[in-house]
């Protein structure tokens, strides 16, 4: 199982690498179900290893000065404060269980599993439903939208990440473009960098929380997701995205889909 795990943490990295946001949504179910870490815990590896492997893959858009600044920091803001808040209160004072009564008990663990799958529902949706992108990639000029839409979507992301540990990129991608009319590399350069922020802010903050961390885990699983994202840049030369975003959006249904079934059994 643990072989398996750092196959598909491999996968996470091309996935990533490929259509720049879905990938870091596997990181949380492959430390739960194949390295069997307690999920609370686990969300803090998948700050960690979302954090490195989305550095990694926007380095070469760095370089390149692809990031859109502005929109970063006018996302970034509200994000940072969220994902903060939401280590910070949220996830240490969750209750062992949500609900307890002599024929069924609901541990907080299992609720935190529940939101994941609908947070994989949700990013299925996002890669699988016709996109209305392209008209507005070559538009360069922002229309300058309400502060409140960065301000709403901006904190959203960030509960994403603090909750569950995902990048948000599924999220993050389509806002850069519709709401900035950023062409489709800008806007996962800039997401890259944005979720980059995001999970390193939030593993920072759990450092002074977690009682010991399994840095030998986190650091081979890395290793394999950076392996991944540079074989997925490699491969965008050759693989249409759209496609690839449609296939992995239904392969994600299945594993939401699956995740709901284990932890509803468990309660009958």
């Amino acid at each position: 199982m643990i072989i398996l795990g750092y196959i598909l943490a491999l996968l996470v990295g091309l996935v990533l690498g490929l259509v720049g946001s879905g990938g870091a949504i596997l990181t949380l179910p492959i430390l739960v179900y194949l390295f069997k870490i307690d999920p609370i815990k686990a969300t803090t590896y998948s700050l960690f290893i979302v954090c490195v492997t989305s550095f990694v893959g926007g380095i070469n858009y760095l370089k390149n000065k692809m990031v859109n600044w502005k929109a970063v920091i006018s996302f970034g803001i509200p994000s940072i404060i969220t994902v903060s808040l939401t280590r910070a209160f949220i996830i240490p004072n969750l209750p062992e269980f949500i609900y307890q009564s002599n024929e069924m008990s609901i541990s907080s663990n299992r609720v935190l599993m529940f939101l994941f799958s609908c947070v994989l529902f949700l990013s299925a949706y996002a890669l699988i439903r016709p996109s209305k992108q392209e008209e507005k990639l070559n538009r360069e000029k922002d229309e300058n939208p309400s502060k409140g839409i960065f301000f709403i979507y901006g904190s959203l992301v960030g509960l994403l990440s603090g909750l569950v540990g995902a990048g948000g990129g599924f999220l993050i991608v389509p806002a850069f473009v519709l709401v900035l009319h950023m062409n489709m590399k800008n806007a996962v350069a800039s997401s890259l960098i944005l979720i980059t922020i995001n999970s390193f802010v939030g593993f920072i903050g759990d450092l002074f929380i977690q009682n010991s961390m399994d840095w030998k885990l986190l650091s081979i699983f890395s290793l394999f997701s950076i392996a991944g994202i540079f074989l997925g840049i490699f491969l965008t030369r050759y693989i249409e995205g759209n496609r690839l975003k449609s296939y992995f959006g239904y392969m994600i249904i299945f594993l939401a889909a699956g995740i709901l079934f284990k932890e509803m059994s468990q309660l009958l």
